[in-house]
Parts: C-alpha cells; structure tokens; sequence
C-alpha cells in the first residue's frame, strides 16, 4: 500500500473513530443528567420564546404537612415565596392549634418552625409572606389578642416578632412586600373601615390611616420603591391608593366592578395587573398599561382567595379555585389565557393557592385541600421532582443525594454522573482514592 493509501486510510479510520465516541457521548450524557436530545431543544426554544402551555398532565404534587384548614372559610390563612436561590418560604396558620407556623425547602424535605400563636376567630391567622435581598423571610399576620404582628427571621436563624398595631375586629388583609432597600411595607384593613399602612426602617414602625373603604386590597411596590394598594371602594369600584414620596394620590378604575376577592402585582414598567371576582364565579383581570378589563372566564369560586404571578416578561397566570378543583390559567401564543386543571384529574381542594414563579419561569402553587397543606409543580419527566429543582428536568431520574431527579442505577441517591461506584449502590464516592 503507497504512503497516501495508508495516510488517507488512517485519516478515515480516525474519523470513524472519532464519529463513534461521539456518537456515544451523545447517547450516554442523557443518561449521566445532561439534556442532549430534539425533545430538550424543542422544549427551550418554547420557554425562550414563553409560548408554552402547561398540560394537566404536566403537573406533579407533594404533601408539605398535614394541617386542617376550616374549608368553607374565604381568609388568606397561608402564603409563599421563592426566593433567589429557590429555596421555598411558606407560612401558615394551623387552626387544629393556633399557631403561625414556617416552612422551608429545597426541593427535598421541608423543616417546620413554629412562630406564634393566634386566637379563634374569623380576623386570626390572616397571614402574608416576603423576603429581603438577602433571602430572610419575614411574617406579617394577625395573632395574639386581635394584633397585627410582624415576624422577621434573623441572620442567626431566630426570629423576632413586633406587634404593630391592635385592632377591634373584622378581617384585616394583610399585605406584606419589600422593597429593593430592604424596606418593609404593610398594608392591613383594622375595624371593618379602615385600609393602614406601615413602613419599617431599623426595626421601627411608622402607621397611618391612609383612607376608608371597603375590604379586600393588596399591596405592592413600584419602581421608586414607593407603596401602591388597590382595593375595593365603596363605589364597589377597584380603588387605587399610590404614594408619590410626599402624599397619598387616589383614584377609582372606572370599567371595574367588583365584587370581592383580589390579588394585584405591578410589572417592570409600573403598569398595574389586577385579577378580581366579578361576581361569586366571574374572575375578571385588569391590565394597566392598556386600561382593559376582560372576563377571563366562569365557573370560578371567585369569593376565595386567588393568586396573580407575573413572570419574566411580565406575563400574567392565575391560580384560582373552580368548584372543588384547582385550576392554572396562563397566556397562550395569541394572548389568550388558557386554563388548564392542575393535575389530572384535576386536584380537589385548591383552598387558599398562591402561585409563583422560579428563575426559569416554572410554575409553583401551594393550597390547602383542608386537612393536607400541599405544593403543585410543573413535572415534565414524571419523576416527582418539580421542574424547579430537578436537576435534569427533561429526564426521568430519582438521585436526591447530590442533586433531584438524575439518572441513578443503583439507587443509592447518588446521581450517576457524581457517583463513583455508579452499579454499586452501597458506595458513591472512592474517599480513599483506591478505585
């Protein structure tokens, strides 16, 4: 064979040797945790594009404790966030005890703290939760003798716990949020007439009445970190109350009738978004930047509590309560909201949700199903590890060890790419070097 026979049949031998590896590279990184396939990329370009609607059976649950939540009772009675790590913050009000309680996760187990107690009543344990820039959640609610208290979670871990104000009844709606200072903002209904604020500098309150009017309202922050509520007047009109750093500017949204329940969010850009019940089925949404106000659909029970989530582009979904039955709507490529029931069948309960959304735009809801507090998550590999924090969310796996929801063949909780002894499911990491 002549030299350029041997070279070029050298150079083919390599390339199909080099083909090869490839090729298996390919087909072993989907089993080692790393998305490389047409379905991952398919599926990218969809969330990049935010054109993806989530299917009921695209939806996962867990239990996070068993707590009993009076079912018929319309109060907020649990609230929840995510904060920049995505660890879970979630408090609630546990009516078996009276008791303010926390709970934390990420993504395995969750660990429970017990707050305060609370008394019996239909004004007790109305709760709302946030977190500052350093991801420290804080607690507002009402407990004790009819007080408005304010929990906040120290560096060390502990928390301290301040009563505000002390009010004569009726529901109080609390309303906490953040602002990019660290500022503590609150808002709360006292007496059944009254809509007050408070703010937080240095661990010191300042109140005021800000003004009448009906119950059910929300607060949130505009980009100026100044406050801005909306709230039902007795014109039974949504009522807006915006703070311009001097005074307290009021207007009424004039294509608005509500009739009760409401949860608000401000956008990027200052434009208010509003869901509402129009009726005792109707949720209604109000966009600001446009002045619309559409009939997103019926059937709802719109005089319960439900839950407004913007996500990166500002975009709205809704966790609302139809009937027995959890339901999440969100926009479709034309803009309309399309709802689908979350699980399938649809999960019964679906009493106070709260709806947010990770860093990557997934989907999560708590809510009470009365005697069982839980968390819905969207799940696209059904292998019970929510989109949030499974590692491999696009692959069906069961690690926990290292990492949620890799692939793990010896089920040691190890995920096969971290494991050292990835067909030996007593051991996982070589410490001593002698592998």
């Amino acid at each position: 064979m002549s030299r350029t026979a041997r070279s070029v049949n050298l150079t083919l031998t390599y390339l199909i040797i080099t083909t090869m590896i490839l090729s298996g590279i390919q087909v072993m990184l989907p089993a080692l945790g790393l998305d490389w396939y047409e379905e991952y990329e398919e599926l990218t370009e969809k969330r990049n594009s935010k054109q993806i609607v989530v299917a009921a059976s695209d939806w996962s649950t867990d239990l996070i404790t068993q707590t009993f939540h009076p079912g018929a009772d319309q109060n907020k009675m649990s609230d929840f966030v995510l904060d920049s790590q995505n660890q879970a913050h979630l408090a609630y009000f546990e009516t078996g005890d009276n008791t303010i309680n926390y709970a934390t996760s990420s993504g395995g187990d969750w660990s429970f703290t017990q707050i305060d107690t609370s008394q019996i009543g239909n004004a007790d344990g109305i709760i709302s939760i946030d977190i500052d820039s350093n991801n420290l959640p804080a607690i507002a609610y009402s407990g004790g003798s009819f007080d408005i208290k304010y929990a906040k979670m120290q560096n060390s871990g502990s928390w301290n716990v301040q009563t505000i104000e002390n009010f004569m009844g009726g529901n109080p709606f609390i309303s906490l949020v953040f602002d990019s200072n660290d500022v503590a903002h609150l808002l709360y209904y006292v007496d059944n007439n009254n809509w007050h604020y408070a703010k937080n500098l240095n661990d010191l309150w300042t109140t005021e009445d800000v003004t009448p009017g009906e119950q059910f309202g929300v607060l949130d922050i505009d980009s100026n970190n100044n406050p801005k509520f909306v709230y039902k007047g007795a014109n039974n009109k949504i009522n807006t109350a915006h703070y311009d750093g001097v005074s307290w500017n009021f207007a009424t949204l004039q294509n608005t009738n509500i009739h009760e329940k409401i949860d608000y969010e401000i956008d990027s850009l200052d434009n208010d978004h509003i869901i509402y019940g129009g009726s005792n089925s109707d949720i209604k949404y109000y966009e600001g930047s446009t002045g619309s106000d559409i009939l997103i659909g019926g059937g709802f029970q719109a005089n319960h509590p439900m839950s407004l989530a913007l996500d990166s582009n500002d975009e709205p979904s809704i966790a609302a309560r139809s009937t027995d039955e959890l339901y999440f709507l969100s926009k479709n490529a034309n803009g309309d909201f399309n709802t689908v029931g979350v699980g399938f069948p649809a999960l019964s309960g679906g009493f106070d949700p709260t709806l947010t959304f990770d860093e990557n735009d997934e989907p999560l809801i708590t809510f009470h199903n009365v005697n069982n507090l839980k968390i819905s998550g969207v799940d696209f590999d059904n292998d019970v590890y929510f989109n949030t924090w499974d590692a491999c969310d696009n692959t069906y796996g069961e690690s926990w060890r290292d990492r949620y929801g890799c692939l793990d063949q010896d089920y040691d909780g190890q995920s096969d790419l971290n494991d050292d002894f990835w067909q030996e499911g007593t051991q996982w990491v070589d410490s001593d070097g002698d592998m």
